[in-house]
Parts: structure tokens; sequence; C-alpha cells
């Protein structure tokens, strides 16, 4: 993934008991294991993407903007309605 990348940063914990494998859309992609935590991955990787969409929708993944400290950390686009892993 390209680190000079300008805009917001975030970062993306898998909240499912399986690993999951996230395509960015740049056709990267993530893989995390049950309960792991992404490092920064820019915003724009994420806009429009309907895997990140229907994985946030299910409550399988949570996504964090970072900031510059637990004061600047903000959840970004909260689904409104959420399922859970079975």
């Amino acid at each position: 993934m390209h680190n000079n990348s300008i805009g917001r940063r975030v970062a993306i914990t898998n909240l499912a008991k399986r690993p999951l494998v996230l395509s960015l859309n740049s056709r990267e992609t993530v893989h995390l294991a049950p309960g792991a935590k992404s490092a920064g991955i820019p915003e724009h990787e994420l806009a429009n993407n309907p895997d990140v969409k229907k994985l946030r929708e299910r409550a399988l993944i949570d996504v964090v903007a970072l900031g510059t400290g637990p004061q600047d950390r903000a959840r970004v686009d909260k689904p409104k309605s959420a399922g859970r892993d079975k």
C-alpha cells in the first residue's frame, strides 16, 4: 500500500469470530485475524466500497479514524443497522 496518500487514515478492526479478507479500492487486500486491527489505511480506499459496506452493516468490522491522540479518534460513517456474526 502506498503511504504517500494525503487525507485521513482509518483503522479497521475485525469483530468477527473468523478471519476476514477485505478488498480495498486499489485492489489490494487486508487480511485480519479475529480481533485484529489494521495499520492506518487511507480513507479513500474504503469510500463507496460494497464489501466494506456489507461487513459494516453486518457488524463484522469497525472502522475508526486515526488522529494524533485519543481525542481525535472517531468512528467513521457508523452504519444504522447492525447484525451479529453467528
